[in-house]
């Protein structure tokens, strides 16, 4: 979400509370300010998980937050 305007981030919100509402967990989560990421650390441990997306969308970039080690380019 480090990308989306107010706008758009209120689109995506929208569209999330969908998944919700349907029985999906949802995690808004920002590798930027970090929001989001101990939830998303939580609903990871102990699974095996796979990101998957665009180039660029961030996966590496919330992969580094979450665990710094890491050190992924």
């Amino acid at each position: 979400c480090d990308l989306l305007g107010a706008e758009e981030k209120e689109r995506l919100l929208g569209t999330l509370e969908v998944y919700r509402q349907i029985g999906y967990p949802v995690i808004f989560s920002s590798a930027k300010a970090g929001e989001g990421t101990d939830a998303l650390l939580s609903a990871l441990k102990g699974n095996i998980t796979v990101f998957c997306g665009q180039s660029g969308v961030g996966k590496t970039s919330i992969l580094n937050r979450l665990d710094p080690a890491l050190d992924l380019k």
